[in-house]
Protein backbone atom coordinates (compact mmCIF):
# COMPACT_ATOMS: atom_id res chain seq x y z
CA UNK A 1 0.00 0.00 0.00
CA UNK A 2 3.02 2.34 0.38
CA UNK A 3 3.21 2.64 -3.41
CA UNK A 4 -0.25 4.25 -3.37
CA UNK A 5 0.69 6.64 -0.56
CA UNK A 6 3.70 8.05 -2.46
CA UNK A 7 1.55 9.25 -5.35
CA UNK A 8 -1.57 10.00 -3.33
CA UNK A 9 -0.02 12.60 -0.99
CA UNK A 10 1.00 15.07 -3.76
CA UNK A 11 -2.25 14.33 -5.61
CA UNK A 12 -4.27 15.47 -2.58
CA UNK A 13 -1.99 18.48 -2.12
CA UNK A 14 -2.70 19.79 -5.65
CA UNK A 15 -6.35 18.78 -5.64
CA UNK A 16 -7.58 22.20 -6.86
CA UNK A 17 -4.87 22.72 -9.51
CA UNK A 18 -5.66 22.69 -13.24
CA UNK A 19 -4.78 19.65 -15.36
CA UNK A 20 -1.52 21.04 -16.81
CA UNK A 21 -0.14 22.13 -13.44
CA UNK A 22 -1.26 18.87 -11.84
CA UNK A 23 0.55 16.83 -14.49
CA UNK A 24 3.83 18.73 -14.06
CA UNK A 25 3.73 18.60 -10.25
CA UNK A 26 2.87 14.90 -10.09
CA UNK A 27 5.23 13.65 -12.80
CA UNK A 28 8.26 13.13 -10.57
CA UNK A 29 6.12 11.60 -7.82
CA UNK A 30 4.66 9.12 -10.31
CA UNK A 31 8.20 8.05 -11.18
CA UNK A 32 9.17 7.73 -7.50
CA UNK A 33 6.11 5.59 -6.83
CA UNK A 34 6.83 3.42 -9.88
CA UNK A 35 10.41 2.86 -8.68
CA UNK A 36 9.09 1.92 -5.25
CA UNK A 37 6.73 -0.57 -6.89
CA UNK A 38 9.69 -2.12 -8.71
CA UNK A 39 11.74 -2.35 -5.52
CA UNK A 40 8.87 -3.91 -3.58
CA UNK A 41 8.28 -6.37 -6.41
CA UNK A 42 11.92 -7.50 -6.32
CA UNK A 43 11.77 -7.75 -2.52
CA UNK A 44 8.64 -9.91 -2.79
CA UNK A 45 10.29 -12.24 -5.32
CA UNK A 46 13.42 -12.47 -3.18
CA UNK A 47 11.38 -13.25 -0.09
CA UNK A 48 9.48 -16.01 -1.89
CA UNK A 49 12.74 -17.50 -3.14
CA UNK A 50 14.26 -17.46 0.35
CA UNK A 51 11.16 -19.07 1.82
CA UNK A 52 11.29 -21.83 -0.79
CA UNK A 53 14.89 -22.58 0.21
CA UNK A 54 14.01 -22.81 3.88
CA UNK A 55 10.78 -24.78 3.52
CA UNK A 56 12.29 -28.17 4.15
CA UNK A 57 15.39 -30.32 3.97
CA UNK A 58 16.98 -31.05 0.63
CA UNK A 59 15.44 -34.50 0.44
CA UNK A 60 12.00 -33.14 1.11
CA UNK A 61 12.53 -30.44 -1.51
CA UNK A 62 13.28 -33.12 -4.08
CA UNK A 63 10.03 -34.80 -3.14
CA UNK A 64 8.17 -31.49 -3.57
CA UNK A 65 9.76 -30.97 -6.99
CA UNK A 66 8.79 -34.48 -8.08
CA UNK A 67 5.23 -33.91 -6.87
CA UNK A 68 4.97 -30.73 -8.92
CA UNK A 69 6.37 -32.42 -12.03
CA UNK A 70 3.97 -35.32 -11.61
CA UNK A 71 0.99 -33.00 -11.36
CA UNK A 72 2.11 -31.13 -14.48
CA UNK A 73 2.26 -34.41 -16.40
CA UNK A 74 6.03 -34.27 -17.03
CA UNK A 75 7.00 -36.82 -14.40
CA UNK A 76 5.20 -40.18 -14.61
CA UNK A 77 4.43 -42.38 -11.63
CA UNK A 78 6.50 -45.14 -13.21
CA UNK A 79 9.52 -42.82 -13.31
CA UNK A 80 9.00 -42.03 -9.63
CA UNK A 81 9.16 -45.70 -8.72
CA UNK A 82 12.22 -46.18 -10.91
CA UNK A 83 14.01 -43.39 -9.05
CA UNK A 84 12.98 -44.53 -5.59
CA UNK A 85 13.06 -48.30 -5.74
CA UNK A 86 16.50 -49.36 -6.92
CA UNK A 87 16.20 -53.04 -6.06
CA UNK A 88 14.03 -54.49 -8.84
CA UNK A 89 13.74 -57.75 -6.96
CA UNK A 90 11.32 -56.03 -4.61
CA UNK A 91 8.81 -55.44 -7.40
CA UNK A 92 5.54 -57.20 -6.86
CA UNK A 93 2.92 -58.69 -9.16
CA UNK A 94 -0.73 -57.88 -9.22
CA UNK A 95 -2.68 -59.46 -6.41
CA UNK A 96 0.15 -59.98 -3.97
CA UNK A 97 0.12 -58.37 -0.54
CA UNK A 98 1.56 -54.90 -0.14
CA UNK A 99 4.51 -53.92 1.96
CA UNK A 100 3.59 -53.32 5.59
CA UNK A 101 4.68 -49.69 5.31
CA UNK A 102 4.94 -47.58 2.13
CA UNK A 103 8.17 -46.09 0.90
CA UNK A 104 8.79 -42.84 2.87
CA UNK A 105 9.93 -40.86 -0.17
CA UNK A 106 6.93 -41.95 -2.21
CA UNK A 107 4.72 -40.87 0.66
CA UNK A 108 6.36 -37.42 0.70
CA UNK A 109 5.86 -37.06 -3.05
CA UNK A 110 2.17 -37.99 -3.08
CA UNK A 111 1.26 -36.35 0.25
CA UNK A 112 0.59 -32.83 -1.19
CA UNK A 113 -1.84 -34.31 -3.72
CA UNK A 114 -3.45 -36.44 -1.03
CA UNK A 115 -3.89 -33.48 1.34
CA UNK A 116 -5.46 -31.26 -1.31
CA UNK A 117 -8.08 -33.82 -2.25
CA UNK A 118 -8.78 -35.62 1.04
CA UNK A 119 -11.30 -34.88 3.76
CA UNK A 120 -11.24 -35.40 7.52
CA UNK A 121 -13.21 -38.44 8.69
CA UNK A 122 -15.21 -38.74 11.91
CA UNK A 123 -12.23 -40.19 13.78
CA UNK A 124 -10.05 -37.24 12.75
CA UNK A 125 -8.04 -39.11 10.12
CA UNK A 126 -7.64 -37.65 6.66
CA UNK A 127 -8.94 -40.03 3.98
CA UNK A 128 -9.97 -40.19 0.32
CA UNK A 129 -13.32 -41.49 -0.84
CA UNK A 130 -13.94 -42.94 -4.29
CA UNK A 131 -14.57 -39.66 -6.12
CA UNK A 132 -11.69 -37.89 -4.36
CA UNK A 133 -9.29 -40.68 -5.34
CA UNK A 134 -10.33 -40.16 -8.96
CA UNK A 135 -9.54 -36.44 -8.72
CA UNK A 136 -6.23 -37.14 -6.97
CA UNK A 137 -5.13 -39.48 -9.74
CA UNK A 138 -6.08 -36.93 -12.38
CA UNK A 139 -3.90 -34.44 -10.50
CA UNK A 140 -1.04 -36.93 -10.83
CA UNK A 141 -1.48 -36.94 -14.59
CA UNK A 142 -3.20 -40.33 -14.90
CA UNK A 143 -6.41 -40.47 -16.94
CA UNK A 144 -8.64 -43.52 -16.54
CA UNK A 145 -12.18 -44.57 -17.33
CA UNK A 146 -14.78 -44.82 -14.57
CA UNK A 147 -14.56 -48.61 -14.52
CA UNK A 148 -10.77 -48.55 -14.29
CA UNK A 149 -10.90 -46.03 -11.46
CA UNK A 150 -13.35 -48.23 -9.54
CA UNK A 151 -10.95 -51.16 -9.83
CA UNK A 152 -8.09 -48.94 -8.68
CA UNK A 153 -10.06 -47.85 -5.63
CA UNK A 154 -10.67 -51.47 -4.68
CA UNK A 155 -6.94 -52.13 -5.08
CA UNK A 156 -5.97 -49.11 -2.96
CA UNK A 157 -8.47 -49.79 -0.18
CA UNK A 158 -6.44 -52.53 1.51
CA UNK A 159 -8.51 -52.70 4.71
CA UNK A 160 -11.83 -52.56 2.83
CA UNK A 161 -12.98 -49.61 4.94
CA UNK A 162 -14.50 -47.72 2.02
CA UNK A 163 -11.88 -44.96 2.25
CA UNK A 164 -8.16 -44.68 1.46
CA UNK A 165 -5.64 -43.37 4.01
CA UNK A 166 -2.35 -41.68 3.15
CA UNK A 167 -0.43 -44.91 3.76
CA UNK A 168 -2.80 -46.86 1.53
CA UNK A 169 -2.61 -44.16 -1.13
CA UNK A 170 1.20 -44.19 -1.17
CA UNK A 171 1.36 -47.98 -1.21
CA UNK A 172 -1.30 -48.10 -3.92
CA UNK A 173 0.56 -45.60 -6.09
CA UNK A 174 3.71 -47.70 -5.76
CA UNK A 175 1.89 -50.92 -6.62
CA UNK A 176 0.05 -49.29 -9.52
CA UNK A 177 3.29 -47.97 -11.04
CA UNK A 178 4.97 -51.35 -10.74
CA UNK A 179 2.08 -53.27 -12.32
CA UNK A 180 0.97 -51.15 -15.23
CA UNK A 181 3.13 -50.07 -18.14
CA UNK A 182 1.08 -47.60 -20.10
CA UNK A 183 1.66 -44.61 -22.29
CA UNK A 184 0.69 -42.12 -19.57
CA UNK A 185 3.56 -43.42 -17.45
CA UNK A 186 6.32 -42.93 -20.00
CA UNK A 187 9.67 -41.35 -19.29
CA UNK A 188 9.65 -37.54 -19.09
CA UNK A 189 10.36 -35.77 -22.36
CA UNK A 190 13.24 -33.80 -20.90
CA UNK A 191 11.65 -30.41 -21.49
CA UNK A 192 13.70 -27.52 -20.18
CA UNK A 193 11.60 -26.03 -17.32
CA UNK A 194 13.07 -22.55 -17.84
CA UNK A 195 12.35 -22.63 -21.56
CA UNK A 196 8.82 -23.89 -20.99
CA UNK A 197 8.18 -21.19 -18.36
CA UNK A 198 9.42 -18.45 -20.70
CA UNK A 199 7.21 -19.79 -23.50
CA UNK A 200 4.12 -19.74 -21.28
CA UNK A 201 4.93 -16.26 -19.95
CA UNK A 202 5.41 -15.00 -23.51
CA UNK A 203 2.12 -16.54 -24.59
CA UNK A 204 0.34 -15.00 -21.59
CA UNK A 205 1.84 -11.58 -22.35
CA UNK A 206 0.72 -11.83 -25.97
CA UNK A 207 -2.83 -12.74 -24.94
CA UNK A 208 -2.98 -9.79 -22.54
CA UNK A 209 -1.80 -7.41 -25.26
CA UNK A 210 -4.26 -8.91 -27.75
CA UNK A 211 -7.36 -8.73 -25.56
CA UNK A 212 -6.78 -5.68 -23.34
CA UNK A 213 -7.76 -3.06 -25.92
CA UNK A 214 -10.91 -4.93 -27.08
CA UNK A 215 -11.92 -5.35 -23.43
CA UNK A 216 -11.65 -1.58 -22.87
CA UNK A 217 -13.68 -0.97 -26.03
CA UNK A 218 -16.40 -3.31 -24.80
CA UNK A 219 -16.59 -1.54 -21.42
CA UNK A 220 -16.78 1.84 -23.16
CA UNK A 221 -19.53 0.60 -25.46
CA UNK A 222 -21.57 -0.82 -22.59
CA UNK A 223 -21.15 2.42 -20.66
CA UNK A 224 -22.30 4.49 -23.65
CA UNK A 225 -25.41 2.37 -24.22
CA UNK A 226 -26.43 2.03 -20.58
CA UNK A 227 -25.40 5.46 -19.32
CA UNK A 228 -23.39 3.89 -16.51
CA UNK A 229 -19.96 5.55 -15.94
CA UNK A 230 -17.13 3.43 -17.33
CA UNK A 231 -15.32 3.39 -14.00
CA UNK A 232 -18.10 1.53 -12.25
CA UNK A 233 -18.35 -1.01 -15.05
CA UNK A 234 -14.60 -1.56 -14.95
CA UNK A 235 -14.68 -1.78 -11.16
CA UNK A 236 -17.23 -4.59 -11.36
CA UNK A 237 -16.06 -6.62 -14.34
CA UNK A 238 -12.33 -5.97 -14.89
CA UNK A 239 -11.20 -7.72 -11.66
CA UNK A 240 -13.22 -10.79 -12.64
CA UNK A 241 -11.35 -10.96 -15.93
CA UNK A 242 -7.85 -10.06 -14.81
CA UNK A 243 -7.90 -12.12 -11.60
CA UNK A 244 -10.32 -14.81 -12.68
CA UNK A 245 -7.70 -17.56 -12.78
CA UNK A 246 -6.60 -16.87 -9.19
CA UNK A 247 -10.23 -16.79 -8.06
CA UNK A 248 -11.06 -20.16 -9.64
CA UNK A 249 -7.87 -21.86 -8.47
CA UNK A 250 -8.21 -20.51 -4.93
CA UNK A 251 -11.84 -21.61 -4.76
CA UNK A 252 -10.88 -25.08 -5.92
CA UNK A 253 -8.24 -25.37 -3.21
CA UNK A 254 -10.56 -23.96 -0.54
CA UNK A 255 -13.29 -26.51 -1.28
CA UNK A 256 -10.98 -29.29 -0.02
CA UNK A 257 -11.32 -27.84 3.51
CA UNK A 258 -7.91 -28.96 4.71
CA UNK A 259 -5.19 -26.88 6.37
CA UNK A 260 -2.85 -27.29 3.41
CA UNK A 261 -5.47 -26.44 0.79
CA UNK A 262 -6.76 -23.38 2.66
CA UNK A 263 -3.19 -22.18 3.19
CA UNK A 264 -2.47 -22.59 -0.51
CA UNK A 265 -5.68 -20.74 -1.38
CA UNK A 266 -4.92 -17.76 0.87
CA UNK A 267 -1.28 -17.61 -0.24
CA UNK A 268 -2.38 -17.42 -3.86
CA UNK A 269 -4.81 -14.58 -3.10
CA UNK A 270 -2.21 -12.65 -1.11
CA UNK A 271 0.24 -13.17 -3.95
CA UNK A 272 -2.26 -11.81 -6.48
CA UNK A 273 -2.83 -8.74 -4.28
CA UNK A 274 0.91 -8.18 -3.96
CA UNK A 275 1.37 -8.39 -7.73
CA UNK A 276 -1.45 -5.88 -8.27
CA UNK A 277 0.11 -3.44 -5.79
CA UNK A 278 3.63 -3.72 -7.20
CA UNK A 279 4.09 -4.79 -10.82
CA UNK A 280 0.63 -3.84 -12.15
CA UNK A 281 0.50 -0.47 -10.38
CA UNK A 282 4.13 0.19 -11.32
CA UNK A 283 3.41 -0.26 -15.04
CA UNK A 284 0.46 2.13 -14.78
CA UNK A 285 2.53 4.76 -12.95
CA UNK A 286 5.26 4.53 -15.58
CA UNK A 287 2.61 5.39 -18.19
CA UNK A 288 1.47 8.34 -16.05
CA UNK A 289 5.06 9.61 -15.88
CA UNK A 290 5.95 8.85 -19.51
CA UNK A 291 2.81 10.27 -21.14
CA UNK A 292 2.62 13.38 -18.88
CA UNK A 293 -0.69 12.26 -17.41
CA UNK A 294 -1.95 13.12 -13.93
CA UNK A 295 -3.27 11.02 -11.06
CA UNK A 296 -7.04 11.42 -10.96
CA UNK A 297 -7.91 8.49 -8.72
CA UNK A 298 -7.94 10.00 -5.27
CA UNK A 299 -11.30 8.58 -4.16
CA UNK A 300 -10.41 5.15 -5.54
CA UNK A 301 -6.95 5.15 -3.92
CA UNK A 302 -8.31 6.17 -0.50
CA UNK A 303 -10.86 3.35 -0.60
CA UNK A 304 -8.26 0.83 -1.77
CA UNK A 305 -5.91 1.80 1.06
CA UNK A 306 -8.72 1.50 3.59
CA UNK A 307 -9.68 -1.97 2.33
CA UNK A 308 -6.06 -3.13 2.24
CA UNK A 309 -5.43 -2.05 5.83
CA UNK A 310 -8.52 -3.97 6.92
CA UNK A 311 -7.20 -7.06 5.12
CA UNK A 312 -3.82 -6.63 6.81
CA UNK A 313 -5.57 -6.83 10.17
CA UNK A 314 -7.59 -9.85 9.00
CA UNK A 315 -4.46 -11.64 7.83
CA UNK A 316 -3.16 -11.86 11.40
CA UNK A 317 -6.20 -13.83 12.54
CA UNK A 318 -5.47 -17.49 13.21
CA UNK A 319 -9.09 -18.57 12.93
CA UNK A 320 -11.58 -17.38 10.33
CA UNK A 321 -15.29 -17.86 10.89
CA UNK A 322 -18.25 -17.57 8.55
CA UNK A 323 -18.94 -14.13 10.03
CA UNK A 324 -15.45 -12.88 9.19
CA UNK A 325 -15.85 -14.28 5.67
CA UNK A 326 -19.09 -12.34 5.23
CA UNK A 327 -17.36 -9.18 6.48
CA UNK A 328 -14.58 -9.58 3.93
CA UNK A 329 -17.14 -10.25 1.19
CA UNK A 330 -18.93 -6.96 1.93
CA UNK A 331 -15.68 -5.00 1.45
CA UNK A 332 -16.04 -5.21 -2.34
CA UNK A 333 -19.39 -3.36 -2.62
CA UNK A 334 -18.39 -1.06 0.26
CA UNK A 335 -15.30 0.00 -1.70
CA UNK A 336 -17.45 0.90 -4.69
CA UNK A 337 -19.96 2.75 -2.50
CA UNK A 338 -17.15 4.61 -0.73
CA UNK A 339 -15.70 5.72 -4.06
CA UNK A 340 -19.08 7.13 -5.14
CA UNK A 341 -19.50 9.03 -1.86
CA UNK A 342 -15.97 10.48 -1.90
CA UNK A 343 -16.34 11.65 -5.50
CA UNK A 344 -19.68 13.27 -4.70
CA UNK A 345 -18.10 15.33 -1.91
CA UNK A 346 -15.39 16.57 -4.27
CA UNK A 347 -12.43 14.20 -3.77
CA UNK A 348 -11.44 14.21 -7.44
Amino acid sequence: SFSYIVIEIPALRYLEADDELLSSREKSWALYSAILCGVLFIVYLTYQYMVSLQMSHKKDRHADIKAGLMESGRYGIKVLIKDVVSDTSKRRTYGTSRLKSPNPEIMRVVEPTFNRNSEVSENGERVLNRSELNVAFRDLGVKKTSEELQNMFAMFDADQSGTVSLEEFAAGVEEYAEIFNESDLDEPTGTNPMKEALQKLSLGTFLVLAFSDPLVDVINAVGTRTGIPNFYLAFLFAPMVTNGSELIASYRFATKKTVESITCSLQQLYGAGTMNNTMTLGVFLILVWWKDLYWDFNAEAVCILFIEWIMVVMSFKKTHSCFSACMVLTLYPLCLLGTIVLEDIGLK
